[in-house]
């Protein structure tokens, strides 16, 4: 069974006396954009989608809709090539085709993250993060049976530990399925 995951932490509960620190403006929107592609008329958390649909039974178990969506063929390739860091930013290319207009999404991920929850209901509490999206990146646009090159760059956190961080992209059509996915660790000389 193959998955890659992504955590968004969002900021719509930081006025509840305790920001998350992961938590951006950006990913909330991307939640809503899910949302909005999946009929759904709420937003919540924990709330999961797979494969651009959400899936409000996750606590039942995923893994018949993971075995059931690692069955079908891919219809879009991809190919992440990391340049090099300088300067505390990160310098890649993305390379996609697909068989059908979609959109090219990238992230910066970061695992074994930890935040101590100062107030708020969960208040003491050492809360650990996996899969954890630290940057996102404008997605690209994909021509159907086009390949297609970006250049790219992304922002290190200036806590970032690179040993723990990976170049996740991934292809999704204007119905929300996703496509195609792939991360891609830092390689051990970017790690210094």
């Amino acid at each position: 069974m193959k998955v890659i995951p992504v955590s968004l932490h969002v900021d719509y509960w930081d006025h509840l006396g305790w920001k998350d620190v992961f938590g951006k403006k950006t990913f909330t929107e991307r939640q809503r954009n899910l949302a909005d592609l999946a009929g759904s008329r709420t937003i919540y958390t924990p709330e999961i989608f797979i494969a651009g649909k959400e899936l409000r039974s996750w606590r039942n178990g995923m893994t018949d809709e993971i075995r059931r969506i690692n069955q079908k063929p891919a219809v879009a390739s991809l190919r992440i090539s990391i340049e090099k860091l300088l300067d505390n930013k990160l310098y890649f290319t993305l390379q996609g085709n697909s068989m059908q207009d979609a959109k090219l999404h990238f992230s910066l991920v970061e695992q074994d993250l930890v935040s101590k929850v100062q107030a708020g209901e969960n208040r003491g509490a050492s809360l650990q993060h996996d899969f954890v999206a630290r940057e996102w990146g404008e997605a690209h646009q994909l021509s159907a049976g086009k390949l297609a090159n970006f250049a790219n760059q992304l922002d290190l956190p200036a806590n970032a530990k690179r040993k723990n961080l990976s170049v996740l992209a991934f292809v999704q059509d204007k119905r929300g399925n996703i496509l195609q996915a792939l991360s891609l660790p830092l390689c051990e000389t970017l790690q210094r």
